[in-house]
């Protein structure tokens, strides 16, 4: 197996045809840098369904063999996906300390790509922590370097990342642009796993637009997308919902559970409007 379809697995949302290839080939053993990219691409299924303590104890074998073995790049990265752990165990401190450290070892390694995706989850985490002015100072960076090295697909990423953030701090028409070319690009490369997290951002700027059925809805298609690709809810997910709960108060039950029909295609459909249109239209 190559990174390549690790990637293709993940970026379609083919968690369980992912996991069950890397399982095996875990399983099989092989010598040690091909054991540790093995380990790799197992925990990263792993954690995409909710088995954290599981994808820690793979990254942490995969690190040290990296490590022992002098690839600092791929050490590196385990780190980074440690930090991922963290984000989902709510331990957004450790998070931040073990990207920030990938963020310096990517730069001295000169691998901007990798560098430029530490920082867009640094950013990330100071969201989750409510620090908004670090989560907009650290995700202008990452989309800047994303723009300047050609990397479309972690750029929609950061997009992505940034667009509830400017939501939050009162600047919608922003954040609509914003999630409007994540989509486009997302659309464009058919990461579906992407698509899936822009639901729960048309879900929030729905509810601060005032109309609570069409953001209860797109919160039930965002449930059915992670479903339908046996992932686990991710933690921004799960924020984003306090959030609109919060805006919307009380709803009514049957929207969520209509949004729940909703394949992905129909909810991007329903929720376009919302990447468009003026701030209070």
């Amino acid at each position: 197996m190559t990174k390549a379809q690790r990637w293709a697995w993940l970026m379609r949302g083919r968690f369980a045809e992912g996991r069950a290839a890397f399982d095996a080939a875990v399983a099989a053993g092989n010598e040690p840098l091909l054991h540790a990219a093995a380990l790799n691409g197992a925990a990263t299924f792993a954690l995409h369904q909710g088995e954290t303590r599981l994808a820690d104890e793979l990254w942490t074998r995969a690190l040290a063999i990296n490590r022992e073995h002098g690839e600092h790049g791929e050490a590196a990265r385990c780190l980074a996906e440690l930090g991922a752990v963290a984000v989902a165990e709510r331990d957004f401190e450790l998070a931040h300390r073990r990207y920030e450290e990938t963020a310096v070892l990517f730069h001295e390694l000169g691998n901007s790509m990798r560098e430029a995706i530490a920082v867009s989850n640094i950013a990330a985490i100071a969201a989750n922590r409510n620090d908004l002015a670090a989560a907009v100072e650290y995700g202008e960076r990452a989309i800047a370097l994303q723009r300047e090295i050609n990397d479309p697909t972690d750029l929609a990423v950061s997009l992505a990342n940034l667009s509830p953030t400017m939501l939050r701090l009162g600047d919608a028409d922003r954040s609509r642009l914003l999630l409007r070319e994540a989509v486009e690009i997302a659309e464009d490369y058919g990461h579906t796993l992407l698509l899936g997290h822009t639901l729960a951002v048309a879900a929030e700027l729905a509810a601060v637009d005032g109309d609570g059925a069409l953001a209860m809805k797109l919160v039930g298609a965002t449930e059915t997308a992670f479903a339908s690709i046996a992932g686990e809810l991710p933690e921004g997910e799960r924020l984003a919902f306090e959030r609109i709960s919060a805006l919307v108060g009380d709803v009514d039950p049957a929207w969520q559970a209509e949004g729940r029909g909703w394949p992905l295609r129909a909810a991007l459909d329903a929720a376009r409007p919302l990447f468009t249109a003026p701030a209070g239209a």
